[in-house]
């Protein structure tokens, strides 16, 4: 009886750890944890998309940083530009000092979903982490 009972706990604590990080990458979220920033600038049917890290964080150069773009609600996506291209850091070339702006055009209104990867770094730990990018833009 006490070894149905061990197992009984055993199994109910292995189902709320599960449970707790699968909830936390919810495919529905519209934020990320990532350092990252989006600035949208919207000019007619043509979206300018800025993205920026946020100070003590860089995003890499020479690794394969991805963003793509779907829409939905109505929204029609016509034409994109999302190549990460810019400046090198002075002090530190192997991350952006600054990323070039990144555009869109679109017809409609509904929602923008940003994802992708982006390798990024935490200067003040040293340490450098591919991160996944969810975002949820209404337009």
């Amino acid at each position: 009886m006490k070894y149905i009972f061990l197992s009984f706990l055993f199994f109910i604590a292995l189902t709320f750890c599960g449970d707790k990080p699968s909830s936390l990458q919810e495919p529905n979220s519209s934020e990320d944890s990532l350092p990252i920033e989006i600035q949208k600038l919207q000019e007619g049917n043509k979206i300018i998309l800025q993205l920026n890290a946020r100070s003590g964080f860089g995003i890499q150069i020479d690794v394969p940083n991805v963003i793509s773009a779907s829409a939905k609600d109505g929204l029609v996506i016509e034409s994109q530009n999302l190549v990460f291209a810019g400046s090198p850091n002075l002090k530190k070339p192997e991350y952006y000092l600054n990323l070039k702006p990144m555009e869109l055009t679109f017809q409609g209104k509904g929602k923008l979903i940003l994802q992708g990867k982006i390798f990024y770094c935490d200067f003040s730990k040293n340490i450098c982490l591919p991160g996944k990018i969810y975002r949820e833009l209404n337009i």
